[in-house]
């Protein structure tokens, strides 16, 4: 998240719980800038069963500048919680949880991993996507229950979850089911929009191109990465597989695009 053109956040999730928030500075502009690092602070969601709780997934509200920040987190106790990112007297960012509820149960009350969750809808939903194979909306004005619930469109848990980053209405969901659905938040249903063929692994990780609305790029883990092209039969988007890197010795967990300013250049990195 960019605070400014000299100084940006970047927010982290940790296996002990943890949200760390770092500032990113460029120290000068020689041609040859020096950045420096800082990790600012903390801030770890309660719990109190004793049981150690994981931070699976953080999003930033990226409808928001950097004087009114905040990020939606989940977590290994079925919880989300909604954070603000404000700037202390002292000028220092720091982290105030706002809200936080149980978003996930398997077998009616046992909680289970929220694999992951992000703002949509111009930042007035929250949709979460958990081990329960569930996807659930939400409306920030009014926690209590999800708005809408999505049972029967992956046979596995939902992984994640990557909102259009120019349509509000659209939402690319990725699942262990190895498939990739898109929906529209326009409509009050309980089917996705469209849904893919199997990709040849779980899906780990979905970026939408940063100039074209049909192209997305996924993570999948043991079977690589794929470009996927959003074409249309009689204006029903259906996902094709246009690209695909399996050359990963080991899974696939991340993955984004390398597009320079004037789209000449486009190319993607991955890690495993």
């Amino acid at each position: 998240k960019n605070t400014n053109s000299q100084t940006w956040w970047y927010a982290t999730a940790h296996s002990t719980g943890d949200i760390k928030l770092h500032t990113l500075t460029l120290n000068d502009d020689s041609k040859d800038p020096v950045f420096t690092c800082q990790t600012s602070l903390s801030s770890q969601i309660s719990d109190k069963t004793g049981v150690p709780v994981l931070c699976l997934s953080i999003n930033w509200d990226t409808t928001r500048g950097f004087d009114n920040a905040r990020m939606v987190s989940s977590y290994s106790n079925g919880k989300i919680a909604i954070h603000d990112v404000t700037l202390s007297e002292n000028g220092n960012p720091e982290i105030i949880e706002r809200d936080c509820w149980l978003g996930h149960t398997l077998f009616k009350d046992n909680p289970t991993e929220v694999w992951s969750c992000s703002f949509a809808a111009e930042g007035q939903i929250v949709v979460s996507g958990g081990d329960d194979a569930v996807v659930k909306f939400w409306d920030t004005r009014a926690l209590s229950r999800p708005v809408q619930i999505m049972r029967e469109c992956f046979q596995a848990g939902v992984t994640v979850i990557s909102p259009h980053p120019r349509n509000p209405n659209l939402v690319a969901i990725g699942s262990y089911d190895e498939t990739l659905g898109i929906f529209d938040i326009r409509y009050n249903s309980q089917k996705l929009l469209c849904k893919s063929e199997k990709m040849g692994g779980g899906i780990w990780r979905i970026q939408w191109h940063p100039e074209f609305d049909d192209k997305i790029l996924l993570a999948v883990m043991h079977g690589g990465c794929r470009v996927v092209q959003l074409e249309y039969d009689d204006f029903k988007p259906v996902p094709k597989i246009i690209k695909e890197f399996t050359k990963h010795e080991s899974m696939a967990y991340g993955a984004d695009w390398l597009v320079n300013e004037d789209n000449t250049i486009e190319a993607a990195a991955s890690c495993s």
